[in-house]
């Protein structure tokens, strides 16, 4: 009993260090690591592994490794991929170690204390709220009013799963707190975008789980469908000309200190280095032109880490690491979501809720955000974290069927569509 409380213990202090990393800096991420050891040394479980998606993680991290040798930034590069490296193993361990259930109410909890601490502590600063004007927002304990809001949308997608969860009451009652202290957050942080995306995730997943307990597939499918067709619509209307007035909208600016120039700046980059990229996390950096340029321009003061983005996941990618790493994050992608779709389809807990709701978050938001592959990352741990536990639960979906049956059965043995 005392070492699982030690173990559980060490988990929720693995996942509050990494969330107060912005705000202690190298005294967080050496807590970080400590507790991850501790909890992945109290831990001896023998479960299914995912090799396939370990695989995927595996090479984009020796990619990433080995992109020292043709990086603007070799010594950047190095340290950067160490860390990513380590990151991803701890996590993908604690993970195959931990229950999914262990996961997130640890993850939960240190949410709760981090945005607890932002609303007891505030720090204000500027940002653009709906409209295009400024408002004074809180950015707490995360130094970013953007960090903090994505923080308060986990909690706010976390905290309905663990209240409908058959915990104890003290623990659904941790659930209705994280609910509340996400709308709390999300509000002090202005973050419209986030707010939006996480609620809709988080009503599509609802609606899959109540689906499942009930045993009714197709209507789940077709909340399914329903989202691909309103993803198709939101492309559509960029097609048309629409993207500047939708991030106008949630109070995201379409010029330079947006997107499009940054994107502008990216397709530069991607043109020069196509295949290979700069080098894991070599562009924005000190001692690249074109990076300086793009933030004086901006009044952006820079460090030796200038802790910038390009503002789309896909960019960032195919910018540091080339066509060969945006293939394999592709691959990661596709792999989550086919994953997603045999959980989707077969009968799945209120955790695996959870872990679908951050993938189908954190996937939508990839267009116009960069919040993951960065170490010592929440953002990243989560996404890994799920992408793992929907993989490992996606075989048991398998396994569990029969070898014959309809179409339902069809779909979830082949993970693709039926003609």
């Amino acid at each position: 009993m005392l070492s699982a409380w030690i173990r559980n213990f060490a988990l929720f202090g693995f996942f509050l260090a990494v969330l107060l990393n912005q705000a202690f800096g190298s005294k967080a991420v050496l807590l970080f690591l400590a507790f991850g050891f501790v909890a992945i040394g109290w831990r001896k479980r023998f479960r299914m592994v995912p090799v396939d998606t370990i695989l995927l993680w595996g090479l984009y991290s020796v990619l990433a490794l080995i992109s020292v040798v043709w990086s603007l930034q070799s010594g950047a590069t190095l340290r950067g991929a160490i860390q990513f490296i380590l990151c991803n193993v701890l996590v993908i361990v604690i993970a195959h170690y931990f229950p999914i259930r262990s996961f997130y109410l640890a993850a939960g909890g240190a949410l709760l204390a981090v945005i607890f601490l932002s609303v007891l502590f505030p720090r204000t600063g500027l940002a653009p709220g709906i409209g295009g004007g400024l408002e004074v927002v809180n950015i707490g304990m995360f130094g970013s009013k953007n960090q903090y809001g994505l923080a308060a949308a986990f909690a706010l997608m976390f905290g309905p799963f663990v209240s409908m969860s058959r915990e104890t009451f003290v623990f659904r009652l941790l659930g209705v707190a994280l609910t509340l202290m996400g709308l709390v957050g999300v509000s002090q942080a202005v973050s419209y975008g986030a707010t939006v995306v996480a609620f809709l995730t988080l009503c599509m997943t609802v609606a899959l789980w109540l689906f499942a307990q009930s045993g009714v597939t197709r209507p789940a499918r077709l909340v399914v469908f329903t989202l691909g067709a309103a993803i198709t619509v939101c492309l559509l209307m960029v097609l048309f000309g629409y993207w500047e007035q939708i991030l106008a909208y949630f109070g995201k600016d379409a010029t330079l200190t947006g997107r499009t120039e940054l994107w502008a700046a990216g397709s530069r980059a991607i043109q020069e280095k196509p295949m290979l990229g700069v080098g894991f996390q070599g562009f924005w950096r000190v001692g690249n032109p074109e990076a300086e340029d793009l933030l004086r321009q901006m009044g952006i003061p820079f460090g030796t880490h200038m802790g910038f983005n390009f503002h789309n996941q896909f960019f960032d990618v195919w910018v540091q690491l080339g066509l060969i790493g945006l293939s394999i994050f592709c691959l990661i992608i596709a792999k989550t979501l086919k994953d997603l779709f045999r959980v989707a389809v077969s009968k799945f807990t209120v955790y695996d809720a959870c872990a679908m709701c951050v993938c189908i978050f954190l996937i939508v938001r990839c267009s116009i955000e960069s919040n993951l592959l960065n170490q010592f990352d929440f953002t990243h741990l989560m996404f890994v974290g799920a992408s793992f536990y929907l993989a490992e639960r996606s075989k048991k979906a398998i396994q569990s069927m029969p070898e014959t049956g309809g179409l339902d059965v069809l779909i979830l043995r082949q993970g693709i569509k039926v003609e």
